[in-house]
């Protein structure tokens, strides 16, 4: 995968994801290879997790873009599915470590 990072948007095979540095800290110690996890090449989950946590936290996903007259929903969507990620993020960030 092809990782870009201008300011606070990253461009992963030309999707939009979060920074690293928006990623929960454990998430953080992964991409930096300070945690041991059970992944051969964690870079690919920690590029998964910037996409993840991006889609959910700001509405960027498939049903608000074939659906534009639901798009009054994305606000209420990024604030609850954002916390969302940033929890489950966390959790299996912890999950994955050996």
């Amino acid at each position: 995968m092809q990782l870009q990072e201008v300011s606070n948007v990253a461009v992963i095979v030309g999707e939009n994801a979060v920074t690293v540095s928006q990623l929960p800290s454990v998430w953080q110690d992964i991409a930096k290879g300070r945690a041991n996890v059970r992944f051969s090449n964690p870079q690919i989950y920690v590029e998964m997790a910037q996409l993840f946590q991006y889609k959910l936290q700001y509405g960027d996903v498939d049903l608000f873009n074939e659906r534009p007259h639901l798009s009054h929903l994305i606000p209420s969507f990024s604030q609850l599915f954002g916390q969302m990620a940033q929890e489950t993020l966390e959790f299996y960030g912890h999950d994955f470590m050996v």
